[in-house]
């Protein structure tokens, strides 16, 4: 049992900037002028936006471990985290979306703002385990390894259900811009809540083989307007009025890896990464492919998109 804090990082104080970015307003790709100010600026205090704070947390965590047989052990571990306080970048808030933000907005020539506060309280659930099994065999060891964890972090509620959004009298009218259902997303399931790694290793003298299977459970997108169906716009690909939300199904990746010793100062390695060449799901709704620039999510991903990957190594000890 313990309690732990972060304080702001250097960057979620001090950083900002002021950009164009493109954006998609209704089915069309709009510029907009998008300034992030940093927690000190006088535009973040108009906003009401105080200076940011360390999170903190309290931490329970509980721990087994055994040797089953002597060639097999396995442990696991299970964690509770209390998250207070944490730091998040806001929405975009709109010159449009209140008066108010338009007096604070326009003198400076800025479309849309955002900015770094502490605004969530979160739970975190999981559990870890590993189960290792090692055989010695003539000259040789044959070893595998199966680890895993399974997390479930979650925003703090209220009794109704709706997500506690801690900020100023002047944006709680406006919590569902300020963070709305797509950063909600980002903390809850943009992230797969599970993930497996399957390792089997043979080892000799000169030779080793390694393979390794990693299982990234399913993630899903969810933009922040289409939680009100009014929103939802049309689908090129399929000719329906759809929503924009998806789910990103669970993937397995494998990885080989062979190493030959010639002396014990001499080794060539040659891998493979994404041995099948598996990439993410494709967006199956032509309003996130951003008029065909991204078949895949820009958003979320729980790997990368660059498929199959070859390398060798050549080691020279002197």
């Amino acid at each position: 049992i313990n309690t732990g804090f972060r304080a702001p990082s250097m960057p979620q104080i001090y950083s900002s900037s002021h950009s164009i970015q493109f954006i998609n307003v209704g089915e069309e790709l709009s510029g907009v002028s998008v300034a992030h100010f940093n927690n000190i600026s006088p535009i973040t205090g108009q906003f009401g936006i105080m200076p940011v704070k360390a999170e903190t947390s309290r931490n329970l965590s509980l721990g087994f471990a055994t040797q089953i047989l002597e060639n097999l052990s396995f442990t696991l571990d299970g964690y509770h985290i209390a998250s207070k306080d944490r730091i998040v970048i806001t929405g975009l808030l709109s010159s449009e979306d209140d008066i108010r933000f338009a007096e604070i907005l326009d003198p400076i020539e800025v479309n849309r703002a955002q900015f770094f506060t502490n605004a969530i309280d979160t739970r975190t659930q999981g559990i870890d385990f590993s189960i290792d099994f090692k055989k010695s065999l003539r000259n040789s060891i044959l070893s595998f390894n199966l680890a895993g964890n399974f997390t479930r972090t979650e925003i703090v509620a209220d009794e109704n259900g709706e997500k506690i959004i801690k900020t100023s009298e002047l944006l709680r009218p406006h919590q569902h811009i300020l963070f709305n259902r797509e950063e909600i997303s980002r903390i809850e399931v943009a992230q797969p809540r599970s993930k497996l790694i399957f390792t089997a290793k043979y080892n000799n003298k000169r030779l080793l083989i390694l393979l390794r299977n990693t299982h990234f459970g399913r993630v899903e997108y969810i933009h922040p307007e289409d939680g009100n169906p009014e929103f939802w716009v049309l689908n090129n690909l399929t000719d329906n009025i759809e929503s924009r939300d998806q789910v990103f199904s669970a993937k397995w990746i494998t990885d080989l890896n062979c190493s030959y010793s010639f002396s014990n100062k001499i080794r060539f390695t040659l891998g493979i990464n994404n041995l099948f060449n598996i990439y993410p799901d494709r967006h199956l709704h032509s309003a996130n492919i951003g008029h065909g620039l991204f078949p895949y999510s820009r958003r979320i991903q729980q790997f990368g998109v660059l498929g199959a990957y070859w390398f060798t190594k050549f080691n020279i000890k002197l």
